[in-house]
């Protein structure tokens, strides 16, 4: 048995399982974020763009604007752009091996932490082959989270290995990285390194700690770990200043009544917790864009109950803190991680999604696996105990990989994923508007304008043009001449500035001849355009040439 616990043994086992059940992914298509952040960003395509990784957003390249600001995920792209161009397999191969490369680490991490081999590899095992990952793996553009995982575990693994010597310039290094991949490693990389600390200290002290310990152990860790936070609040201030793209925290389009209120996060946040804690340990109806209702209230039952499971997942923790510190560890790691996306401290792109677990699940499964160990201890045959609970163990990751293997069909195509997320969610207008373009792709006209029409009867109060715009293309492509002037007229109402519209129109009045509406009509938009009034002039010009000449 002993000889089955060898490192080399594990890593192969780890990598052979990775690559196996993720390997029906290789032939998804790239779609959704992928288009902004890969197919249409110029920037990933020219190496002269590098300094506008570091100053601009990162769908800049793509001409959209956004505040993520992730230069080593640009990085990552402009690679693989240079190596396979647009060819899909190879972005989701460099997805797999990143998220593979997450595990290998994890389980160096636990066992250089634990010093049980089989506990490191039951919960590396078990963060890989969960399907919750696939929203951060199958999806190319949660490739941020992997990545951003691996610097952050590379970090506090080169922290517990540092030697006598104390250099700790690499554990800053990894940092910045991480920083530079996703911005959650801000309160998540401090954060775990802090536990990770506290849990070494625990472990070798004395069971009886003095005040005069403690109070010595806290001004060595201020004295060592202060760059983290120094360059912790450079980069803060960096994003509330010059990478602060949209001039605010508010990762929505505008205010709303979850973003502007912490008390309604965390009142949410807590009515959902129970809801991440059975996807994990019951994996099904997994799905993008999910319908949550916002919590304004701290008296709701579903508040309480969350409630009172993150407070006995707290005390736990606190509990066994000099009992079994790295049950402190392993809950302090899924509660840490967890929280920063929880929209608490700061306002999440989401409520809720699935890829918010990809880091906490590492630290759920340690626990879980610490917990069963010291149960074992309990029984008149531990050994035996042992070997039940690893064929249970394996089962269960067998189970976990098969739902895997079948998630990844559902990321294969647009449509797929689409139509997936439309079974649990019909009130999605991007997804609906997303559907009819995937429908457009494929040919299939008739559904895409049923689709685009959906979006629409979502925006009563007509705040998206892209679903107008959409409709009059498809419009367009079945010979609707008259619809699709009427849907790219009512997309410059909704939105003057949406530059996508103008060009089509333009020539669907020149094709008509309708050189009268066409130049009253943008003469009207360049009073209500706010960006393009040049170039709405330039289209009249045109349009007044175009009159002249077929006179």
């Amino acid at each position: 048995m002993n000889a089955f616990w060898q490192k080399k043994k594990i890593y192969f086992i780890l990598i052979i399982v990775g690559i196996i059940i993720y390997s029906n992914a290789l032939t998804n298509q790239l779609f959704w974020d992928d288009n902004d952040g890969i197919v249409n960003n110029a920037y990933i395509k020219d190496w002269q763009y590098l300094p506008n990784y570091f100053s601009e957003n990162l769908i800049a390249g793509a001409g959209l604007s956004s505040n993520y600001w992730r230069p080593i995920l640009l990085i990552t792209y402009a690679i693989e752009w240079e190596i396979w161009g647009l060819w899909p397999p190879g972005y989701h191969l460099v997805s797999i091996l990143i998220h593979v490369l997450a595990c290998l680490l994890m389980f160096k991490l636990f066992n250089l932490l634990t010093k049980k081999r089989w506990l490191a590899f039951f919960s590396a095992l078990l963060f890989l082959v969960h399907p919750l990952q696939t929203e951060a793996v199958t999806y190319v553009s949660g490739l941020a989270d992997p990545l951003s995982t691996v610097f952050t575990v590379l970090g506090l693994i080169y922290y517990l290995k540092r030697g006598k010597e104390n250099i700790l310039w690499p554990v800053w290094f990894f940092f910045i990285l991480a920083l530079m991949t996703k911005e959650k490693a801000l309160l998540i990389f401090p954060s775990l390194l802090v536990i990770l600390e506290l849990t070494v200290f625990l472990h070798e002290s004395p069971k009886i700690i003095n005040s005069a310990q403690w109070k010595e152990w806290f001004f060595s860790k201020v004295k060592s770990l202060w760059p983290i936070f120094a360059i912790g609040i450079f980069y803060a201030l960096l994003r509330a200043t010059s990478l602060n793209f949209q001039n605010t925290f508010n990762l929505y389009d505008g205010a709303n009544v979850y973003a502007d209120s912490i008390f309604v996060r965390t009142w949410t946040f807590l009515k959902i917790f129970p809801d991440y804690l059975r996807l994990i340990l019951w994996p099904f109806n997994l799905h993008m864009e999910r319908l949550v209702q916002i919590e304004i209230s701290p008296f709701s039952s579903l508040v309480f109950f969350g409630l009172i499971l993150l407070a006995l997942l707290f005390f736990r923790a606190l509990s066994q803190a000099k009992k079994n510190p790295f049950i402190f560890f392993a809950l302090g790691w899924f509660l840490t991680s967890l929280l920063s996306s929880s929209g608490i401290p700061a306002v999440s792109s989401g409520i809720m999604y699935e890829h918010y677990l990809y880091l906490p699940l590492a630290g759920f499964f340690l626990w879980l696996g610490l917990e069963m160990d010291s149960l074992i201890a309990y029984f008149k045959k531990p050994g035996l105990v042992r070997q039940i609970l690893f064929i249970l163990i394996l089962i269960i990751a067998f189970f976990f990989s098969v739902l895997t293997i079948q998630r990844n069909r559902t990321w294969k195509t647009p449509i797929a994923l689409y139509e997936d997320i439309l079974d649990y969610n019909q009130t999605s207008l991007r997804v609906w508007n997303n559907l009819g373009m995937a429908y457009t792709d494929t040919n299939q006209m008739d559904e895409a304008v049923n689709a685009y029409q959906r979006a629409i009867e979502l925006d009563p109060q007509k705040i998206s043009a892209p679903p107008y715009h959409n409709l009059a293309n498809a419009f367009a492509a079945l010979g609707k001449k008259d619809e699709a002037v009427a849907n790219y007229k009512e997309a410059l109402r909704v939105n003057p500035d949406f530059t996508f519209s103008y060009g089509a129109l333009f020539n669907l009045y020149v094709e008509e001849k309708k050189y009268d509406e066409a130049i009253a009509f943008f003469e009207d938009l360049s009073q209500k355009s706010s960006q393009n009034k040049s170039g709405i002039n330039g289209l009249i010009s045109m349009l007044k040439k175009a009159k002249a000449s077929s006179i």
